[in-house]
């Protein structure tokens, strides 16, 4: 939060936004289940990237380098309602856009995420 000043965001930031920002947002999922249709666990692809103007790449840098720490963790993780099986980035997203004249910079990465109910 202190890199991403504009804030985090599900899906695409609010219009009066000020970047740089984090946003995320599900890409896919896939249940496991049981032969009896009892689900095991949920395999989620997240994307999770921060976006800045180009004139603040280092900022962006930052913000990638704590999702990177915060999703590297190679579980299992207890949670009260089951718990985190595996977390790691599973592929980079690095691309640029022209909105109104300023070439906006897109740093992150493809998180794959499973998790088991409780």
């Amino acid at each position: 939060m202190t890199a991403a000043t504009g804030g985090v965001f599900q899906g695409i930031a609010d219009i009066s936004v000020v970047a740089p920002y984090a946003s995320y947002r599900q890409q896919s999922s896939m249940d496991v289940l049981t032969m009896n249709a009892v689900r095991l666990f949920n395999r989620i692809v997240m994307q999770i990237k921060g976006v800045a103007p180009s004139s603040k790449y280092a900022t962006l840098i930052t913000i990638a380098d704590r999702i990177d720490e915060l999703f590297k963790r190679v579980g299992p993780v207890t949670l009260p309602t089951g718990g985190v099986l595996e977390a790691h980035r599973e592929q980079i997203i690095s691309y640029e856009e022209l909105t109104s004249g300023v070439q906006y910079c897109h740093l992150g990465g493809l998180f794959l995420i499973e998790l088991q109910g409780g």
